[in-house]
């Protein structure tokens, strides 16, 4: 399957009072383009769609014209809530969205919302996991050992794929591949309990199996 994988949008940002909406619509239409030259069979939105929780009213209609132009073209859509968005407004009309394969994640529940997608290989299943923190699993998910970011990915996730299995994953946190620290420059230091803002770093093998 052709998939474009987009993340961190940020629509609605301005920098130094400069509204970048304009540059925004710019390059979403460079995207539709892209789309239709690579045969494009389903677009990932992995968070961070807005800047803010609440963001300008246009940059709502700005993406209400750019999901309505892939559901023209009948490119599925699978997008999430980063920490940047809210995930209650993002969750808004998912239902009816979803019959034009519009398939949004804002909140978690229990689980990743599961939408399982038709290509020349077969069936291919996409878990849409919102960003999360570890009280929000822990709320939804009261008797899991939830201790940090690292354990409250893994008790979200529940069970990973299994060998032949065609999953793919689409979330929204910083993850560290294979142990191994960020590279710093000589002014940074780092620690083994990396955070970003208040983002804790979870373990790149808490996905094991995806695919992608």
């Amino acid at each position: 399957m052709n998939l474009l994988h987009l993340a961190d949008l940020h629509l609605g940002k301005r920098v130094n009072g400069f509204d970048l909406l304009p540059d925004q619509r710019y390059i979403l239409e460079q995207v539709l383009d892209l789309c239709t030259a690579h045969n494009v069979q389903a677009v990932a939105l992995a968070g961070d769609i807005y800047d803010t929780a609440l963001p300008p009213a246009a940059a709502v209609l700005l993406l209400d014209w750019f999901l309505t132009e892939l559901a023209h073209r009948n490119i599925p859509v699978l997008a999430i809530a980063g920490n940047h968005d809210s995930a209650e407004r993002l969750d808004y009309a998912a239902g009816l969205l979803s019959n034009q394969q519009v398939y949004l994640a804002g909140q978690f529940t229990s689980a990743p919302r599961r939408v399982i997608l038709q290509d020349e290989f077969g069936e291919l299943t996409f878990d849409l996991l919102p960003f999360v923190r570890p009280a929000t699993v822990r709320h939804c998910l009261p008797d899991a050992d939830i201790r940090d970011e690292d354990s409250a990915i893994a008790a979200a996730l529940g069970p990973l794929p299994t060998a032949g299995e065609r999953r793919v994953l689409i979330a929204h946190q910083m993850v560290l591949g294979g142990g191994s620290l960020p590279t710093c420059s000589g002014s940074e230091s780092v620690a083994a309990d990396v955070n970003v803002g208040t983002v804790q770093a979870v373990d790149a093998a808490r996905f094991t199996g995806y695919l992608y």
